[in-house]
């Protein structure tokens, strides 16, 4: 393995799967860049056994925030809150019209 001289920090991260709320589950996790941490939520139909090989029937993102904690307990709050829509019979944007959360940083 060739090394550049540069020492990378492995992501921070934290998980959680929830639920179920209305028959769905939420897979959540939050990732650390630039000493930001970004949520993300995804909701499932089927109970998850972990956040990263789990069919999603939606996603959504959460704003950056100071902490993982509280940026996942924020990506399950959204996601909560379009399950409670979807049950109720609302209007729901599409699949993937969250974009409220973009970051420059790339998830693994």
């Amino acid at each position: 393995m060739m090394r550049t001289g540069v020492e990378q920090q492995p992501w921070e991260r934290l998980e959680r799967i929830s639920g179920p709320y209305a028959g769905f589950y939420v897979a959540a996790y939050a990732v650390e860049c630039s000493g930001t941490f970004y949520g993300y939520a995804k909701i499932c139909v089927i109970q998850p056994q972990d956040v990263w090989e789990c069919m999603a029937f939606d996603k959504v993102t959460a704003p950056a925030s100071t902490s993982p904690e509280v940026a996942v307990l924020l990506a399950e709050q959204r996601a909560r809150d379009l399950v409670r829509a979807l049950t109720r019979g609302a209007g729901v944007a599409p699949a993937g019209a969250d974009k409220a959360a973009r970051s420059s940083c790339k998830i693994p």
